[in-house]
């Protein structure tokens, strides 16, 4: 996880995170018909094996008030849709933050600029096992920036005008991006569009008054 203000890096930490998820099924019948309800719940690895055995019994409870139709589960040996492998399986996680970073800052410009940002890249691995022999394991990866685009809006010769030729004024966006694979046209592509929004912003005016004009409705919209 790296951390920016600005161009500057602020922090950079790692951390190894393990999730355990528990789905719990309950057969039952109602009126002849046979249904099968499930709950899922999340068991903390701190519990003892006290804890776990009575959020089995809170959910097996919980489980009979879901009325899905009875339905299988996945056996072992079952056909499971391949995942493809991505570039970032090709070298260590860390060396792809240097890359990632360059790429998101060679986009910035003299007038729109990067405030601030965050740039996380996560290994995850995966493992799925039910109660009727499955086990099965994968790995992916998931890439998240969290970015803030400014505009000033002013430089020392007067400042950027806006089109009705007021001074613009600060503008700060906001933008989110999840990737699971390292394409930097995209990632670039994907900044640039951004800083551009945000000096758009910045240098855009107040719509004027248009007073009295014709408006012409067509369509869907006539009834």
């Amino acid at each position: 996880e790296l951390f920016f203000i600005g161009r500057e890096l602020d922090m950079q930490r790692s951390k190894d995170i393990r999730r355990i998820f528990l789905t719990v099924y309950r057969d039952f019948q109602e009126e002849g018909k046979k249904y099968r309800g499930s709950v899922a719940v999340q068991v903390h690895p701190t519990y003892s094996a006290g804890e776990i055995r009575a959020l089995v019994e809170r959910s097996l409870d919980s489980a009979r008030y879901v009325r899905n139709r009875h339905y299988p589960l996945v056996q072992p040996g079952s056909e499971i849709a391949a995942i493809s492998e991505s570039n970032f399986a090709s070298r260590p996680l860390e060396e792809w933050l240097t890359p990632l970073a360059e790429t998101i800052y060679t986009q910035d410009a003299a007038a729109a600029r990067i405030n601030s940002a965050e740039l996380f890249l996560s290994r995850i691995d995966t493992r799925i096992v039910n109660s009727i022999g499955l086990d099965v394991s994968y790995r992916s990866y998931s890439g998240y920036l969290e970015l803030i685009a400014e505009d000033g809006g002013k430089a020392e010769d007067g400042g950027r005008k806006g089109r009705a030729g007021a001074a613009a004024g600060e503008v700060e966006l906001y933008r989110e991006l999840s990737f699971s694979e390292f394409d930097s046209e995209l990632l670039a592509s994907e900044v640039r569009d951004q800083l551009r929004y945000c000096g758009d912003r910045a240098a855009a005016a107040a719509t004027p008054h248009l007073k009295r004009f014709p408006v012409l409705i067509t369509g869907d919209p006539v009834p």
